[in-house]
């Protein structure tokens, strides 16, 4: 008997995807109804089995994700029965590419520079690749590279180079993945009467109420799927004419509510307080929820990891928001400049033009924005960092285990504190802050510890010299009069 291996590994470009890969693997992060490594597992059913290739500092907090049991080994492969092993890359979004056979000869597979695949069928140079996995996967790619591989160039393949690549490619994946996954007429959850749901049946638009909607829903008519313990109170309007509505387990959509298709609402575990409500939410066409949020206001085209907080009024567009952040009431981002050029990205010490007219903002875990909070397009904040609203625009870049207020950005608080008050967040959704969710953000704030103090530093000079100028302007004009 032969085994063939499924291996999704992280290479050395995820660091374009913080901040939400500072403290996650890349393959987890949401596309369509999905994570990534989700959406490569379930369209390759050939694999014998399947594990992970990340940075070592993630490990431990990968396997407590429950995403498998084999993470940066391969003591499950057997050398006396291998025969092939397929590593592919966790930056693909498997919904929109086109996927490698598991089987085939030895080949790397590159795009652009980037490897998408490795086709491997000798146990030794698998094994030789085991040994140079660090924290930042250069090693890990430098060595893939330089095995007796042959390499060819391949198209098809539909990479995550930038959060707004997740971001703006969403609503065509949850289509892709609603007609792969959803079965609506499995739909167990209840359109109460007063709702509405707007579809487009036999070429004709029309608004049903909730008898005629949840029929035709049962009889897969329409791109609609209600999952367990889900509700959709009166007043709330479902419209699924411009893309399905995957609306998962245990899920309160409150009045009055919008919802626009294609979307998605991840399921949730129906246990205390691991649900998700939507309350008074216009949610727009192309978002996907992760599970346990809670959201009103209007959101537009965007992700949201999970266990977030958006409850108020407020508009976030063309966005990626991590893990328990919180959005204050009125705290709103722009994702069109008024010119409607395409907007510029600060990545990696960079400013990265996205070559899109709208592009939001992009919001690391344990992040907070208070109330009436504004951003302008392309921000991105760090993790465990606070906004505060002070009449001016925090800078485009905002670091992380920073805070900001007034104009001024300093270096936040103890990681210690940080650390007490993500305790008692967490512990608000049932949720325990572990050992190795400690160890990684203590990693994480050591990794990011000399750029946060530069950019403090930059930051608050580049503002003394606006004041100094100021200063010496009014002193010009005074002694004129």
């Amino acid at each position: 008997m032969t085994n063939k291996y499924l291996i999704i590994f992280e290479d050395n470009l995820v660091s374009n995807l913080n901040p939400l890969t500072l403290t996650r693997p890349a393959f987890e992060l949401l596309c369509g109804m999905k994570p990534l490594w989700e959406n490569i597992i379930k369209r390759m059913p050939d694999a014998g089995s399947f594990s992970y290739i990340c940075r070592d500092y993630l490990k431990d907090v990968a396997l407590q994700h429950k995403i498998g049991t084999q993470i940066n080994s391969i003591e499950h492969v057997h050398e006396s029965t291998f025969d092939n092993a397929l590593l592919i890359n966790g930056r693909i979004i498997a919904s929109l590419s086109e996927l490698p056979e598991i089987d085939g000869e030895e080949v790397i597979g590159l795009q652009d520079g980037a490897i998408a695949y490795a086709r491997i069928k000798n146990y030794g140079k698998l094994a030789s690749l085991m040994d140079s996995i660090s924290d930042d996967q250069n090693q890990f790619i430098e060595k893939m590279m330089s095995i007796d591989v042959p390499k060819k160039e391949i198209k098809g393949i539909k990479f995550a180079n930038y959060l707004w690549n997740l971001v703006l490619a969403n609503g065509e994946a949850i289509e892709a993945d609603f007609k792969f996954y959803a079965k609506p007429e499995e739909s167990k959850g209840v359109i109460e009467n007063g709702a509405f749901v707007r579809a487009k049946v036999d070429g004709k638009i029309i608004s049903y109420g909730a008898e005629e909607a949840s029929k035709l829903m049962k009889e897969g008519k329409i791109g609609l799927y209600i999952g367990e313990g889900t509700k959709i109170f009166p007043n709330v309007t479902i419209d699924i004419t411009g893309g399905p509505a995957y609306i998962g387990a245990h899920i309160d959509v409150r009045p009055p509510s919008l919802i626009d298709g294609p979307c998605c609402m991840m399921d949730n575990e129906g246990t205390s307080k691991k649900t998700t409500i939507i309350d008074g939410g216009l949610i727009r066409s192309g978002c996907t929820l992760g599970p346990v949020c809670r959201v009103g206001g209007e959101l537009e085209e965007s992700i949201i990891q999970g266990y977030t907080n958006k409850h108020h009024a407020g508009f976030i567009g063309h966005a990626y928001l991590g893990e328990w952040v919180n959005v204050g009431a009125m705290a709103t981002n722009s994702d069109l400049k008024n010119d409607l050029s395409d907007v510029k990205v600060p990545v990696n010490n960079q400013i990265v033009d996205s070559g899109d007219l709208k592009v939001g903002c992009f919001i690391g875990d344990h992040t907070k924005l208070g109330i009436g909070a504004l951003l302008t397009t392309g921000t991105v904040v760090g993790i465990m960092t606070n906004v505060l609203s002070s009449g001016d625009l925090p800078p485009q870049y905002v670091p992380s285990f920073c805070f900001y207020r007034e104009n001024r950005l300093s270096k936040g608080f103890r990681v210690k504190t940080l650390l007490e008050t993500a305790e008692r967040v967490m512990s608000r959704r049932n949720v325990k802050l572990t050992e190795a969710d400690c160890k990684m953000l203590e990693k994480v704030y050591e990794m990011v510890e000399a750029e946060r103090n530069d950019e403090v530093d930059k930051h608050n000079r580049r503002v003394d010299n606006e004041i100094f100028k100021l200063i010496k302007q009014y002193e010009k004009e005074k002694a004129k009069k």
